[in-house]
């Protein structure tokens, strides 16, 4: 240690704390964690983070591409903090800020003064990749801490001698061997750090090999997967290899990648650092350190790696120059060194800013882009391939998408929604798979099997869906439609039925009659209340208005002979007496206060119950209430377009007047047009992201209000089809013939 740095060092602890270099190095580290986390929520998510984030929720021992130490964090981000955006990067704003504070102390151990601490810091804050991983979920950003962790366990055994502190080594890198293989190089450049000085003699202790056992044995489970696994990590490099992605570095490219990478500003510090190392500090630490870094870059460069994977070995190499920078500055003519290193970092790092940490908005960063004297032109091999500029990531360009849930041309729509329901939760990050179409259908099938879909599906025919038009285009008339306008603003929900479910409800009146007179009366006006919220239902109503308009066109003898005038005769008396009495109310209360003795009309009437308790509060969300403001051309297309189809049709029994008439009137339905959808609910995408929240979580509320309701209802078909089949068999069954037992069926007229 030279006198220079002696008289610093003691200076620095005769003043105040608060200005010294340790204050000084989290004041840095502070200052780092503060942009990124007020920078969090920007761009929005990085296709990697939701791998990741996926990961968690699969928590194995190893994967095809990475250790498993970045599942654990993934499954604890979760756990403690959500997966919005800013929890998610907590973790890795928490690993910068740890490395820039272990860059100052490695400083400091090195005895390096309050400037060589706080200009290692500061060259380690302002490093272009490091802000980039600060901001990003991945496990990139803990290796730099890891890799820093036991360069400083290194430097403290060979100051104090203490040949135990291996373990500590140990520790660190085998929980870096779960976190990144890459580790294995950083350790392996320490051996020969090791073996070119004459620390050799560790090796004649027996601490450094307990380490390295310890070492392995955190590594071992990992080891034990891939080995179970026919090694799938070795085989996916392979292939990247065989698919020619895998191009290598020249030395002279792979150094400049690093200048890029570092930021070109913090070039002179680690340059200075490295060749402080390796030729003007003397003894083991140094010597050690300069031969890791040499060897880190040796072995990527030879295995053609990629270029970021050399960048966690910069925080000591910053060290060094920082130390050699305050060494120089002591001489007299030498002190403007010390200003000028400071403002050369700070005004180059702010003016290259924008291209690590998410500052402006989208449309503010490509005037920037736009203005660089230079273009970044990433291959594969890049660090900017790897993660992307920022506004890559949250401005996605694919074309040729399915219609169903984007627009015409991109997947901006789509994008926009789903960021809305990932902040809702109805959307996870390992719905993610690099398209936004792809990531709002999974969290909206999921959220439809919640809500009961599955059971629905056996009875209901029909498809509920998130579309970006009310009604089926060709691509041509898309294209037409698209013309000289601008992303679509708006999506729907839309719920249609392509055939209408059969439900012979006679013989089930039958039964709640037997019980008691009023509950035929109460069980149908709650059951087809709560389906005419969701549905279209034809039933004697619908049948009753139909016979009406055809039976004005009629002679007396055609009158006699149509069935026209069945539809009225047929209705059950239960119904009649008391269709005009009942309330919604009061049906409600007359199935809650019953006390049926049979046992599928206890059931029957729990479901209804259920079906009512589930659309409490909604209405059914007719087609007709849109107008041109919630689409272009709705308005005079709703005019065109014939009424929606029944989702229902209730009969007495099979084949009786409400059938025929169904028939009939079927055999017309779309002639004129298509037909509008039952629900057709808009999703209006030119809002601030709390209002589109709020609209967005009004219309899923809906969805699966809907849902749960058609699932209750569902379940009281099959009761009603249940007691239907038994009417059959105990009435209209010839004897020597087997009635056909099961449901009814669905009428796809």
């Amino acid at each position: 240690m030279s006198a220079g740095a002696v008289i610093s060092h003691e200076g620095a602890e005769r003043q105040s704390w608060f200005t010294s270099g340790p204050a000084l190095v989290w004041y840095i580290a502070g200052s780092v964690i503060l942009l990124q986390l007020l920078t969090a929520n920007r761009y929005g998510y990085f296709g990697d983070e939701f791998y990741h984030m996926a990961c968690g929720e699969h928590m194995a021992w190893g994967y095809v591409d990475q250790p498993p130490l970045i599942a654990l964090f993934a499954w604890l981000t979760r756990h403690l903090f959500g997966t919005s955006l800013f929890s998610i990067r907590l973790l890795p704003a928490l690993a910068g800020l740890l490395t820039v504070w272990l860059t100052g102390r490695i400083a400091r151990e090195l005895g390096g003064g309050r400037f060589a601490q706080a200009l290692a810091a500061l060259c380690s804050a302002c490093a272009g990749v490091y802000l980039i991983l600060g901001h990003l979920f991945t496990m990139n950003v803990f290796e730099p801490l890891l890799w820093m962790g036991c360069a400083y366990v290194v430097i403290s055994i060979i100051k104090t001698g203490n040949q135990k502190l291996w373990l500590w080594f140990g520790l660190l890198a085998g929980i870096g061997l779960e976190n990144k293989y890459s580790m294995a190089v950083f350790g392996f450049s320490i051996v020969v750090g090791l073996l070119l000085t004459r620390e050799r003699k560790a090796f004649a202790g027996k601490w450094i090999w307990i380490a390295g056992l310890i070492a392995f044995v955190i590594f071992l489970p990992n080891l034990i997967w891939n080995v179970r696994h026919d090694y799938p990590f070795l085989e996916l490099m392979h292939n990247i290899r065989q698919s020619g992605r895998d191009l290598p570095f020249t030395p002279l490219g792979y150094i400049r990648a690093q200048i890029l990478l570092m930021t070109p500003v913090t070039f002179p510090v680690w340059l200075l650092g490295a060749l402080y190392f390796l030729f003007f500090q003397k003894g083991s630490v140094s010597r050690i350190l300069g031969w890791a870094f040499i060897g880190v870059l040796v072995t990527f460069i030879v295995l053609h790696g990629k270029d970021y994977y050399a960048t966690p070995v910069y925080p000591m190499m910053f060290a060094g120059g920082a130390i050699a920078i305050e060494q120089i500055s002591a001489s007299r003519w030498m002190r403007w060194l010390k200003p000028f290193s400071v403002a050369l970092v700070l005004l180059g790092t702010v003016s290259l800013l924008p291209l690590f940490v998410p500052v402006l908005s989208p449309e503010s960063f490509l005037r920037y882009e736009e203005k660089l004297p230079f273009k970044v032109q990433p291959d594969e091999k890049s660090m900017l391939a790897e993660i992307g500029l920022p506004v890559t990531v949250s401005t996605p360009q694919i074309r040729g998408v399915r219609w169903r849930y984007c627009s015409r041309w991109d997947e901006g729509p789509a994008a926009t929604l789903g960021m809305s329901l990932l902040r809702l939760g109805i959307c996870r990050p390992s719905d993610w798979s690099g398209s936004a179409v792809d990531f709002v259908e999974r969290g909206f099938s999921r959220f439809c099997r919640q809500n009961g879909a599955t059971d629905a599906k056996k009875v209901w025919v029909g498809d509920l869906r998130i579309a970006d038009c009310l009604f089926e285009l060709t691509e041509q008339e898309r294209n037409q439609m698209g013309a000289g306008q601008d992303a679509t603003q708006q999506l729907f929900l839309i719920a249609d039925y392509e055939a209408a479910a059969s439900i012979p409800i006679g013989a089930t009146l039958a039964c709640l009659e037997a019980e008691d007179k009023l509950l035929p009366a109460a069980f149908y006006q709650l059951f087809t209340t709560n389906l005419y919220k969701w549905m279209r239902v034809y039933d004697y109503l619908d049948a009753r208005e139909h016979a009406e308009m055809w039976m004005e066109d009629l002679s007396d003898e055609e009158r006699e002979a149509s069935v026209y005038g069945g539809v009225e005769a047929e209705i059950p008396a239960s119904i009649k007496r008391q269709a005009k009495k009942l309330t919604h109310g009061k049906s409600r209360v007359l199935l809650e206060q019953g006390c049926p003795q049979s046992y599928p009309i206890r059931r029957l009437i729990h479901h209804a119950l259920e079906m009512d308790d589930a659309g409490q509060g909604h209405e059914h969300a007719w087609p007709g209430h849109l107008t041109d403001k919630d689409g272009p051309g709705i308005g005079d297309w709703l005019m065109d377009a014939e009424s929606c189809r029944p989702g229902c049709l209730i009969t007495w029994y099979e084949g009786d007047a409400i059938n025929a008439c169904f028939d009939e009137e079927a055999q017309h339905m779309g002639e004129n047009g298509a037909c509008q959808p039952n629900i057709a609910i808009p999703i209006h995408l030119n809002k601030s992201p709390k209002q589109l929240d709020e609209q967005v979580l009004q219309v899923f509320d809906h969805a699966g209000a809907m849902l749960r309701s058609l699932d209750s209802a569902a379940k009281a078909v099959e009761i009603i089809r249940e007691l239907y089949d038994e009417h059959l068999r105990q009435h209209r069954v010839l004897p020597g013939f087997q009635a056909e037992p099961g449901a009814t069926g669905v009428r796809d007229e």
